[in-house]
Order: structure tokens, then C-alpha cells, then sequence
């Protein structure tokens, strides 16, 4: 009975340390991943804090939007140009959006994937909106709203984004998409602040 328990003492104690260690194994591979997954992010926060990004267009940061790029004059879109950008990007996001509409925020128009140019500085121009990706705006378009405030003085407000590699995106996205494509991929931002106000 005694030779039989001690061999069957053995196996039993090889399987429970096996499973031991496989457990522990597991365990440290997912707080490595943690560590890295943790680390990426607060090198990600810290450049996204200490943003070096700028855009520039036809009108300063809260400045009133000529005429000639509102609803009330050509409904033009404003060239944004950008500068010192991540030497790794791959691709911008554009957002403008107007924060002070009655129903909440509203999406004027929403473009993905817009390639590096070989301009200096790199711009952004509706010459080239035919060439990029549009999602829907507010007024369920895939098409540019022009600022045009109902009443009182409205912030519109030009987002671009900086991103590390070009998204997996078809025309007609919604913002909510383009968000969660474009999460743990953004290098850096920027954002200029245009009013108007209709007379």
C-alpha cells in the first residue's frame, strides 16, 4: 500500500507544481503587459501635454470668421496650416464643431486619413476634399457645414490631429467611430477657436 501512495505522492505534488508555475507564468505576462500597456500611455499623455503642434488660417484663435467663410458669404472653407507636427505622422484627422449650438454640440464636417503633402507648410484645403475620407455631419451630410450661427455669438472650434498610422475607415463614419479608431494612435493635437455671429 506504502510503495503505491509514494509514486502516486509524486505525480499529484508534479501536477500541482506544474500548475503553479503555468499560473504564476500567466500571471507575470499579464502585469508585464500592464507595465507596457501603462507605459505607452504615459509617454502618449506626456507628448499629448506637452503638445508643440500649431494651425494657423485666415483668422486668429477667437477671432471673428470672415464673412466670405460663413453661410452669410461664400460658405468657403478657411486653409488651416500646419506645423511642427511629429516627424512620425502618417496622417491627420480634421473636426470642426460648434459647442454653443442649442441641441448641443454639432458636427460642421469630419475628414479622415488626409495624407502629408510636400507643401510647407503641410495645409489642409477644401482643393483637395474630393481626395479624402468624409464622415456625416450634424445635418446627416457628407459634405462641409459652413459656420452660421442662428443667434448670438457661436465658437467654432478646428481640431487636427496628428496620427501614427492611417485608419481603417469608410465615408459616412459618425464622430463616435472616428474616435475609437483613432484611440492610443494620436501623436499629437491642435485647435484654433473661430467666432461668428450673424448681424
Amino acid at each position: 500500500m506504502g510503495w503505491y501512495f509514494v509514486p502516486a505522492f509524486f505525480c499529484y505534488s508534479n501536477i500541482l507544481w506544474i500548475w503553479f508555475v503555468k499560473k504564476r507564468w500567466i500571471s507575470i505576462k499579464i502585469w508585464v503587459s500592464s507595465i507596457k500597456y501603462k507605459v505607452s500611455s504615459i509617454k502618449k499623455l506626456f507628448y499629448l501635454l506637452l503638445s508643440i503642434m500649431k494651425i494657423s488660417t485666415v483668422f486668429a484663435n477667437n477671432e471673428m470668421i470672415p464673412v466670405l467663410y460663413t453661410c452669410d458669404g461664400g460658405g468657403y472653407f478657411p486653409q488651416v496650416k500646419i506645423e511642427d507636427f511629429p516627424v512620425d505622422t502618417k496622417c491627420f484627422v480634421l473636426m470642426v464643431d460648434d459647442p454653443d449650438a442649442y441641441k448641443g454640440t454639432r458636427d460642421h464636417i469630419l475628414l479622415a486619413n488626409i495624407p502629408l503633402s510636400e507643401d510647407v507648410p503641410m495645409s489642409i484645403s477644401q482643393d483637395h476634399f474630393d481626395q479624402w475620407i468624409f464622415g456625416q455631419n450634424s445635418r446627416w451630410e457628407q459634405a462641409r457645414w459652413a459656420p452660421c450661427a442662428p443667434s448670438g455669438t457661436h465658437r467654432y472650434i478646428f481640431k487636427v490631429y496628428a496620427l501614427s498610422e492611417m485608419l481603417d475607415i469608410s465615408a459616412w463614419f459618425s464622430k463616435e467611430r472616428l474616435l475609437e479608431l483613432m484611440w492610443g494612435k494620436i501623436l499629437d493635437r491642435a485647435e484654433l477657436i473661430g467666432l461668428n455671429r450673424r448681424k
